[in-house]
């Protein structure tokens, strides 16, 4: 493998990781915000 291709190969893994994690994240903080809320009201 060419420097080129590792390069490219490794953008191509950080990227799927990426498109993982995005939903990931959007779950957990919308689980958090309404415990959040929850507990700024109590």
């Amino acid at each position: 493998m060419s420097k080129v291709q590792n390069v490219i190969a490794r953008m191509r893994a950080v990227d799927k990781l990426l498109k993982m994690a995005v939903p990931a994240i959007r779950l957990s903080s919308g689980i958090k915000m309404p415990i959040i809320g929850l507990g700024m009201w109590l």
